[in-house]
């Protein structure tokens, strides 16, 4: 008897895949079965048919986001960006509406690694509770991290802190909102 491993990367399965809606998992499983069978048309089709419908499902997300980030931004006088970011410093979508050519993403994330730390200290700490918000407010800039679950957060960066409370209040609604879509 050989002790050779079974391959759960075949067809079927990246139907199934598709049928639950994860069109991500059955473009990775069709990706491996056309590098093992290059000449197979009918799986070769069938993938580009697939990573065509997950780019566009990808390009509904960002857009949904694009929206959400935007109506923030607009509604704070004096709101520059509003950007939804992993922890891992990734950012997912940026709504930008000025401040020149300053690197903004670059800026929160170099924020957001010392929000991690705080975050670090919070868990090991859990009499210290999780942290709702992270404020940085330098001369001209202001900059709000709001967790909304443990991978994602919204960062909102302010020209001055006049609109601050409001601010605060939009990213909090727009957390349920956000939640939901990812």
């Amino acid at each position: 008897m050989t002790n050779s491993a079974i391959s759960w990367d075949t067809p079927t399965m990246a139907e199934l895949y598709v049928s639950q809606g994860d069109i991500d998992r059955a473009v990775y499983v069709y990706r491996k079965i056309v590098k093992e069978q290059p000449n197979n048309i009918k799986y070769r089709n069938r993938l580009i048919e697939l990573e065509k419908s997950s780019q566009k499902d990808d390009q509904q997300q960002k857009s949904v986001f694009t929206k959400k980030l935007g109506d923030v931004v607009d509604q704070v006088p004096g709101c520059i960006s509003c950007m939804l970011m992993g922890f891992d410093g990734i950012c997912v979508e940026n709504y930008q509406s000025g401040y020149g050519s300053t690197d903004l993403v670059s800026i929160v994330v170099e924020y957001s690694a010392m929000m991690i730390n705080y975050k670090r200290v919070a868990d090991e700490h859990v009499s210290v509770g999780n942290i709702e918000e992270f404020i940085i407010s330098s001369k001209g800039l202001t900059i709000i991290i709001h967790p909304i679950n443990s991978e994602y957060f919204i960062a909102l960066t302010l020209e001055n802190e006049i609109m601050l409370g409001k601010a605060r209040f939009l990213l909090k609604v727009m957390e349920k909102e956000i939640i939901t879509e990812l």
